[in-house]
């Protein structure tokens, strides 16, 4: 009874209680919080973790996004070592799809009382709203997003990996297609350095109404090196 009860506080306060966060993280951050949350206890055959990450992502709005432009060119920026693409087996429309909450369900059946608290649950509430858009990296070359934000409102951005390494050949790492984000104002300035994709959301506030670009990078080299998929998510 004592796990079923933690089962509630969780749904019920678990965006408040972000590691790192003073208050509430935005929508991006909470799908990002789903995402990682749900990958990892899947992986551990973790019920109640499964069902607490599908709950999460339920609360936010999905949407693809209108009006971001996009242009495209050859990568010729740093090459992070070891940078290691975190590639996460959760995406936002399987969290949102049923499939997730379906399997939670299934899995929580050994638990007696889990499983009649989830049943019994309410529909969530929507707390915010996402834009986002899929989109394939050739090797060499990066993707420049120019993205709108509202000033003195919080801006959320994440790029997540939807891709696998499951074939890429192990005698070439590069293959892999490991992919590299950061953020920069409208006058070039860094807002948030390269690093790995999946490595973190990006938050800042605006001083004032502007245009910001992300800018997604796929440095992978050699003769066997692969496309990067990812998936571009912003509030």
């Amino acid at each position: 009874m004592f796990r079923a009860s933690l089962a509630l506080i969780l749904f019920c306060s678990a965006p408040a209680l972000a590691e790192g966060e003073a208050k509430a993280p935005g929508p991006v951050a909470t799908l990002a919080l789903a995402l990682r949350l749900y990958d990892q206890a899947e992986g551990q055959g973790d019920a109640l973790g499964m069902a607490v990450a599908a709950r999460l992502a339920a609360t936010i709005r999905q949407r693809g996004a209108r009006h971001w432009e996009k242009q495209s060119g050859k990568y010729s920026g740093p090459v992070l070592q070891d940078a290691g693409t975190a590639r996460l087996r959760a995406t936002p429309d399987l969290l949102t799809s049923g499939a997730a909450w379906s399997g939670a369900l299934l899995m929580a059946e050994e638990d007696e009382a889990l499983s009649d608290l989830l049943y019994e649950l309410s529909p969530p509430v929507l707390r915010g709203g996402v834009s986002q858009v899929a989109a394939e990296l050739k090797p060499g070359h990066e993707d420049r997003w120019t993205l709108p934000f509202a000033g003195q409102s919080p801006a959320e951005i994440a790029v997540f990996a939807t891709g696998t390494d499951s074939d890429a050949p192990q005698s070439d790492p590069g293959a892999a297609g490991t992919l590299l984000w950061a953020v920069e104002d409208g006058a070039g300035g860094i807002l948030c350095p390269m690093r790995p994709v999946a490595a973190g959301v990006c938050s800042f506030t605006p001083a004032e109404n502007g245009f910001y670009e992300v800018v997604i990078a796929n440095p992978a080299g050699g003769s066997t090196a692969r496309a990067g998929a990812y998936l571009l998510v912003a509030n």
